[in-house]
């Protein structure tokens, strides 16, 4: 239950900031600064590192 909740709301999160017009890279910052546990901010800040660096989302997501 806990990680279909951390899904949500990185989901809803990330669509309220694109939706706001938030740059992602901006908006994978944000999340990683709200995000209280270790392992899904490691995630969102690794993903934003790879946006960065030219990947895609989707690709970055892997």
């Amino acid at each position: 239950m806990t990680k279909t909740f951390h899904m949500y709301r990185f989901s809803n999160l990330l669509g309220q900031l694109y939706g706001g017009g938030v740059s992602p890279v901006l908006a994978l910052q944000l999340l990683g600064n709200i995000f209280n546990n270790f392992h899904y901010k490691k995630k969102v800040l690794e993903i934003k590192e790879d946006l960065e660096a030219g990947f895609t989302f989707a690709e970055s997501m892997q």
